[in-house]
C-alpha cells in the first residue's frame, strides 16, 4: 500500500476586477483569495463533512417556532367562576380551562429545542472548500458611487451583462454583498457576505461578488 504524504498548502486565486457598467472590461488590479487547506485531512476525507453541516443548517432554518398558550401561560384571574355546589352547572375551577372561551389550548404546537454546536473553524473550512470547488465560476465586480442607478433598468442591465458573459438566466446565480439593491431576477439569490451558508455556495452555479 502506497502512503500518500500531503501537507498543508496555500492557494492563491487571482481574479480580475470588472466594471459594473461593462462586465467584460477589466480594471487595473486583481482580487486575491488566500486559501489554506490541509489536503490530506479535508480533501480526501470529507465524504460526510459538508453534508452534515448542510443538514444542521437546514434544520436550524426550518425548525418549528410556532407556540400556543396552555392554561398555565394565560394571564388571567385564578378566581373560581362559581361555587362548587347548588348552581346546577358542571363544576368549574378556573377561567383558564380549555373548555372555556378564552382559555388555554391543549395539544398545540410548541417550539422544538435542538441543542448542538457548529464550530466556527469547521464552518470556515467548509466554505473554503466550496469556494475552491467553484473557483472557475466566480466573478468580481467593482461598484461605483458615481453610477447613475436611476437612469438604468437594473434587471435589463444585469440580464445583458450575464448574456454577454455566456451565462444563461436559467442557471442559479448567487449575488454576494448586494442586499441593498432591489433585484427581481429569476433564479438569482441575493445575500449578505456575513450571512453566507454552505448550502448557498453548494447549490448555486455561479458566484458574483460585488466589492
Amino acid at each position: 500500500m502506497v502512503k500518500v504524504k500531503l501537507l498543508k498548502k496555500n492557494f492563491l486565486l487571482f481574479y480580475p476586477i470588472r466594471y459594473f457598467n461593462n462586465w467584460i472590461q477589466f480594471i487595473k488590479g486583481t482580487f486575491i483569495f488566500k486559501i489554506k487547506l490541509d489536503i490530506k485531512k479535508y480533501l480526501y476525507n470529507n465524504k460526510k463533512f459538508i453534508s452534515n453541516i448542510i443538514n444542521k443548517e437546514i434544520y436550524l432554518l426550518k425548525k418549528k417556532k410556532a407556540s400556543i398558550k396552555n392554561r398555565g401561560d394565560i394571564s388571567y384571574t385564578n378566581k373560581k367562576p362559581f361555587k362548587q355546589k347548588g348552581t346546577g352547572n358542571a363544576r368549574a375551577g378556573s377561567f383558564k380551562s380549555p373548555i372555556w372561551r378564552g382559555g388555554g389550548v391543549i395539544f398545540g404546537p410548541k417550539p422544538t429545542l435542538f441543542k448542538f454546536k457548529l464550530n466556527n473553524k469547521i464552518l470556515k473550512i467548509s466554505k473554503i472548500l466550496l469556494f475552491f470547488n467553484k473557483r472557475n465560476n466566480i466573478l468580481i465586480i467593482k461598484l461605483s458611487n458615481k453610477f447613475p442607478f436611476i437612469n438604468y433598468n437594473l434587471f435589463y442591465h444585469i440580464k445583458i451583462q450575464l448574456l454577454n458573459l455566456g451565462i444563461s438566466l436559467t442557471s442559479k446565480i448567487l449575488f454576494i454583498n448586494a442586499t441593498y439593491y432591489n433585484f427581481n431576477l429569476f433564479n438569482i439569490k441575493i445575500i449578505n457576505i456575513f450571512k453566507i451558508l454552505t448550502s448557498d455556495l453548494l447549490f448555486n452555479d455561479y458566484i458574483i461578488i460585488f466589492i
